[in-house]
């Protein structure tokens, strides 16, 4: 009877020193109502305008305090960013259980806000987003383990606004026109220094790369000749005259085209993909202008200066070298509101202007080539390290 008594107290004291060691095991967490989140500040910017020249720079540090759950367990921290306050559409990046900082790149910036919305891919146009972010703290710990394992805790959110940047897009090519045909200018100048003058650019509707047409209205002379250099300073290949009438070949000593048999004011039709040419009188209003300039923040006189423009040929206006900055213009004459040009700036460096149209966005400075056809509202504006040569 003795050793069973003793052999049950054996038993018993095992029983105990069992459940209890279960007991240590277990982890007891700090409710949700009692836990706390952790607390994120911003240290640099908030307002972003991402550009070329600061894509690889950090312009933002996220910093955030530790979440404490009333033990010291593992928590992973979650980034989550939106553009909705409530986040229903949010999108997210571990940042693991060790950091408690995380640099913002420029460049992974302009990725989220482009991907919420920032950027439109069918007119290229980039808007100001809003991003919201916050840090979530979940524990990592076996389930088993955890008595009264809380939900995921939330910070405070920190707001950024990012104006994204998109590297250029391809525009068609310049091509150029000199010749003895257009009145005033330089006759048969293929130099780099006559671009705009006696090396005119021809004119285009729009810059999209698959569309090879062009214009150039202008005040014509009699039987006169021209051909279209692809590249200043060289003259093979160029455009020049083809066998049939009316048609156009790239190639080496090109024949020359000849324009209208009578002097006046012309448009001339380039379409390169069919290689065709055509004349046709011009039959709108002719009027003349002593002045046109260009005037917005984009330029050095910013919206109460006109930057002058010189008339180099009848209705056709050239700034040979502007400096501009990223900006907004338009085109005006005699340094009033009457008259004047916008367009849309997804057709830089190539448009058609229209009275009264909307300002033209200039989104990198540099030095630019400008010219405007009064006539026909039809624009160039472009940096002058992209003209060919």
């Amino acid at each position: 009877m003795k050793k069973i008594n003793i052999l049950l107290f054996f038993l018993s004291a095992l029983f105990m020193f069992s459940a209890c060691s279960k007991d240590e095991d277990k982890v007891y967490l700090l409710t949700a109502e009692n836990a706390t989140a952790p607390t994120v500040n911003v240290e640099g910017a908030s307002n972003i305008v991402v550009s070329e020249e600061i894509m690889n720079t950090f312009p933002a540090i996220l910093n955030w305090s530790r979440a404490n759950f009333g033990k010291d367990i593992v928590v992973e921290y979650i980034l989550e960013m939106d553009t909705t306050e409530s986040f229903a559409t949010a999108k997210s990046t571990s940042l693991g259980n060790t950091v408690f900082s995380r640099a913002l790149s420029t460049s992974e910036l302009n990725t989220w806000a482009m991907g919420f919305g920032g950027y439109d891919s069918e007119t290229n146009e980039v808007f100001e987003t809003f991003l919201n972010m916050r840090i979530l703290a979940t524990p990592r710990l076996e389930s088993s383990t955890v008595v009264n394992k809380p939900d995921t805790l939330y910070s405070n959110t920190v707001s950024f606004m990012v104006l994204p940047y998109v590297a250029e897009v391809p525009f068609k090519d310049v091509i150029y026109l000199t010749g003895s045909l257009i009145s005033g200018v330089d006759e048969w100048n293929n130099d780099a220094n006559g671009i705009g003058k006696g090396l005119q650019i021809l004119f285009a509707d729009d810059s999209k790369i698959d569309n090879k047409k062009y214009t150039y209205t202008g005040s014509f002379k009699a039987n006169a000749e021209f051909k279209m250099p692809i590249a200043a300073g060289k003259w093979d290949p160029c455009w020049g005259k083809g066998t049939a009438a009316g048609s156009l070949v790239l190639e080496n000593n090109s024949a020359n085209v000849t324009g209208p048999s009578t002097a006046g004011v012309y448009t001339l039709s380039i379409d390169l993909d069919a290689e065709t040419y055509s004349f046709a009188a011009y039959t709108g209003a002719t009027t003349s202008h002593t002045f046109i300039g260009i005037v917005g923040d984009a330029t050095a006189g910013g919206w109460d200066t006109d930057t002058e423009l010189t008339q180099v040929s009848p209705h056709i206006w050239v700034a040979t070298s502007a400096d501009l900055i990223p900006g907004k213009l338009k085109f005006r004459a005699d340094k009033g509101w009457d008259i004047n040009w916008g367009g849309e700036s997804v057709n830089m460096p190539f448009g058609k202007g229209s009275q009264g149209g909307s300002d033209l966005e200039i989104t990198k400075a540099g030095n630019y080539l400008v010219a405007l056809n009064d006539l026909t509202g039809h624009y160039v504006i472009i940096l002058r390290e992209k003209l060919p040569q």
